[in-house]
């Protein structure tokens, strides 16, 4: 389950730089600063859930 969570911690700020880079260099018309915004949403719920520094610990542990 660590291994899971971290991974989507992951993918949620992978998704939300890439929402910055898009924001600066994309001609598209698209809101990539709301895109990037609602995954760093995410990623401050992720790392305030309790479980993220036991799921941290465990894959130190590894």
């Amino acid at each position: 389950m660590a291994a899971l969570g971290l991974m989507r911690f992951m993918s949620d700020f992978r998704e939300a730089m890439w929402g910055v880079v898009q924001s600066a260099v994309s001609e598209l018309d698209f809101d990539f600063t709301g895109y990037a915004s609602k995954h760093f949403d995410r990623l401050r719920e992720q790392a305030a859930d309790p479980r993220f520094e036991r799921w941290l610990e465990e894959v130190r542990a590894s």
